[in-house]
């Protein structure tokens, strides 16, 4: 199967990121059409520091034709690391919100029928 490219949309990567680190619970605020304030701990935090302290931002989302060098640090560009790292911590919230309920309903099945002890 190919996959087409998606085309790079600045404003809907912005839209992307304010709707994904609201649900990791950063708090977010666009300060212009091209810029996103985010101050974020815990599991969002966990993007740029391992141990998930405190951290404020101000990312910026380059336009597509910018030829200027990329900061990687503050400025979300196509390949950019952390849409990744975003795409990955939302994927986990999600697999993990949605498996425990269907564990435990797993479990109080086995358990009924003598399968299950633990």
């Amino acid at each position: 199967m190919k996959l087409d490219r998606l085309a790079y949309e600045p404003a809907a990567l912005a839209d992307f990121y304010e709707e994904g680190f609201s649900q990791l619970g950063a708090l977010c605020e666009r300060t212009w059409h091209d810029r996103l304030e985010v101050v974020a701990e815990g599991p969002a935090a966990k993007l740029w520091n391992p141990d998930g302290a405190l951290h404020a931002i101000e990312l910026t989302f380059a336009s597509a034709d910018a030829a200027s060098a990329r900061d990687a640090g503050r400025e979300v560009f196509p390949a950019c690391p952390l849409t990744f790292r975003l795409s990955e911590a939302l994927q986990r919230l999600i697999f993990t919100s949605h498996s425990l309920p269907w564990r435990a309903a797993r479990s109080r099945r086995l358990t009924s029928i003598g399968l299950f002890t633990g």
